[in-house]
């Protein structure tokens, strides 16, 4: 019935870009050969099979940091001079100088430099247009740039500071008007999809104390906090975990990201001429939470050309459900759990406080946004506030105490937020934990540190009103018992809980309607025999369009295949859509009315019974040309590959 593979012309199953610029080479974070010693092949952002389609055309990038070098000869084709402004000077534009002059230069380089311009090397986006915004203390200023992001259309909002110490940054009195700036952004950018706003996770993981949380930028819901991986894929030396984080993208350590640099002998750089406009020197290079924020922005960027119609909340997930994770495994040191999930390689999500749910995957995540098919805003948020059995506690010196809050709604979480009014003498030997009804643990506080390490007590606050974030317990189901636990060292004075909440932001349904499915699938498979089952009640939607190798779903109740490994497609019958990626596919419909996606390389569709839909994310001009038989079977010529299309309405 079907042409056999042999019959079939060969793909261009890796169609990738190698920009001409002469420092790419060493951009080991665009494209890891191993280059710098203590790197691993492949343990890169998997960009160079993405920029063919996708450079970051149309995506506009506001950098908030200290301004940027204006003029140099790598940025100043994407900078948008009309849309900037100098809030230390309260002038248009945003020209950075001075003894402390490149971080904002090397920020915008990493997101936006250009390429293929025969100098320097190039960005993740290098098609993006670039707003600088220019300050002292960011913090300070972000509403106000908030508003002029909003004016100026701005899609992504990159991030590269922080507040200061734990809870320092009047962190409970500020906290509700950075929730209100951030929410804002979510709201009203983009023309109500959202700005998608990135903060990075902070550079103090060496203290082994601090955490995300303690800072009000990086613990809110609206906004991608990111931790920072190095070249060989593990986590660096000072990445701040926390419950919040997140998404990895690479920081480097020791330095060793090549970027742009303030031209002239104030840069990282001081050599003369253009041999200082780079970070490309021993001594000179780039690197913190720092460069994997806007590295991260670069990827959202690609995802934004490839999607116009995400919202900011499907951008956080695509990020949670196509970044690579199975390094961590069994990484040294690296905790990792797997969440109560079910729609993630056929269960559950692997999540870390260090890498929040993996290295971004550039590659993956384009792809998962091209066959993307939710649009999830705030205006389809679900905002829902649990029942708190337990109040108030109070726990003395050594013990431990727990406080309740039940859920009766079903929904599928997203992020849970738990504000607290909590009053000790010594915060820093305490510890906060919410465990999901699943048994999924988030530490929320863990001993923080000292405001000032040269001071015998901690500057801590005595009575802290605050609210947490975690992401960990992103796709699982909300209802059942919340359970709160106050931890008190022996240490410690006493602790008391005067009251506390807890709000889930949450989908607007219960159930999940699509499972996804990437090239890490075998692995955790391998050591979960269960993921080989897939059931349709965990999502009726199969969309494996980040899988690269060859794949089979048959929906008539024959074999189906991912990553080499036969699945069992559990009711085969009761499943609807089927997306596949970029290896040569076989997709066989049901009775219902299907959607058939099969993505680049060559596809064999069958619709079977039913009005069924073939879908294509490309644009027409990949296709080469289109034939149909007497028997209305269709051969599809495109770029990538032959597909043959039967029983197609």
């Amino acid at each position: 019935k079907y042409p056999t593979k042999m019959d079939l012309a060969m793909a261009q199953r890796s169609i990738t870009l190698i920009p001409t610029d002469p420092l790419f080479g060493v951009q080991w974070h665009l494209n890891n050969t191993g280059q710098i010693t203590g790197a691993v092949a492949g343990q890169d952002i998997n960009v160079i099979g993405v920029w063919p389609d996708y450079t970051g055309q149309g995506i506009v990038v506001a950098v908030h940091d200290d301004g940027f070098d204006q003029t140099h000869p790598d940025l100043i084709a994407n900078y948008r001079a009309d849309l900037s402004w100098d809030f230390i000077l309260d002038i248009p534009g945003a020209q950075q100088g001075g003894s402390d002059a490149g971080h904002g230069t090397a920020v915008a380089g990493l997101i936006g430099a250009s390429a293929n311009n025969q100098i320097g090397g190039v960005g993740v986006a290098w098609d993006v247009s670039l707003i600088a915004y220019r300050n002292q203390k960011p913090s300070e200023n972000f509403s106000k740039a908030v508003i002029r992001m909003l004016d100026a259309g701005a899609d992504i909002s990159s991030n590269s500071w922080d507040t200061g110490s734990a809870f320092a940054f009047a962190a409970q009195a500020d906290q509700p008007s950075f929730v209100e700036s951030t929410r804002s952004l979510a709201t009203n950018g983009r023309e109500g999809l959202g700005t998608v706003v990135l903060f990075s996770g902070g550079n103090s993981r060496a203290l082994g104390v601090n955490n995300t949380n303690y800072d009000p930028f990086k613990n809110i819901p609206y906004t991608i906090v990111v931790a920072a991986g190095k070249a060989d894929g593990l986590i660096t030396s000072y990445s701040t975990p926390g419950a919040s984080a997140l998404v990895t993208a690479p920081g480097s350590d020791p330095y060793s990201i090549v970027t742009t640099d303030w031209q002239g002998s104030d840069g990282y750089n001081d050599s003369p001429g253009e041999a200082g406009n780079y970070t490309d020197v021993e001594g000179t290079f780039f690197n913190g939470t720092s460069a994997s924020t806007p590295i991260a922005a670069g990827v959202v960027a690609l995802m934004l050309e490839a999607n116009a119609g995400l919202g900011y909340r499907d951008v956080q997930e695509i990020l949670v459900y196509s970044s690579k994770r199975a390094v961590f495994l069994d990484a040294t040191g690296v905790q990792s759990d797997v969440n109560q999930a079910v729609d993630w390689n056929g269960g559950g999500l692997l999540t870390g406080y260090d890498f929040g749910f993996g290295n971004i995957d550039a590659h993956a995540a384009v792809r998962l946004a091209e066959s993307w098919q939710k649009t999830s805003t705030t205006n389809n948020l679900a905002l829902i506030d649990g029942v708190v059995l337990t109040p108030s506690l109070g726990i003395n010196a050594g013990d431990q105490a727990q406080a309740v809050a039940v859920f009766t709604q079903d929904n599928r979480v997203e992020q849970i937020t738990v504000s607290i009014d909590l009053q000790t003498d010594r915060l820093l030997v305490v510890r906060l934990e919410l465990v999901s009804p699943g048994g999924t643990r988030s530490i929320l506080i863990d001993k923080p540190p000292f405001a000032d390490n040269e001071d015998d007590e901690p500057l801590l606050p005595t009575n802290l009103r605050y609210t947490l974030n975690t992401v960990r317990n992103w796709g699982e189901s909300l209802a059942g018992e919340w359970t709160l636990r106050v931890t008190n060292a022996a240490t410690g004075a006493p602790v008391t809980l005067n009251h506390w909440s807890i709000k889930a932001y949450a989908a607007d349904s219960a159930a999940p309607t699509v499972q996804i499915f990437t090239d890490e699938f075998a692995t955790f498979a391998a050591r979960n025999a269960s993921r080989l089952s897939i059931e349709s009640t965990d999502g009726a939607d199969l969309n494996a369009s980040a899988v690269t190798t060859d794949l089979m779903f048959d929906l008539s109740g024959g074999t189906s295949q991912i990553g080499g490994l036969e699945v069992l497609l559990a009711d085969p019958q009761a499943f609807h859509g089927l997306f596949a990626g970029d290896g040569d596919d076989h997709l066989i419909g049901n009775a219902l009315d299907n959607q058939l996606m099969g993505g680049r390389g060559s596809t064999l569709i069958d619709g079977s019974a039913g009005y069924d839909y073939a879908l294509y994310a490309a644009d027409k001009s990949t296709i080469v040309g289109a034939t149909k038989d007497a028997n209305g079977i269709v051969t599809l010529r495109t770029k990538f590959g032959v597909d043959i299309l039967t029983n197609i309405e």
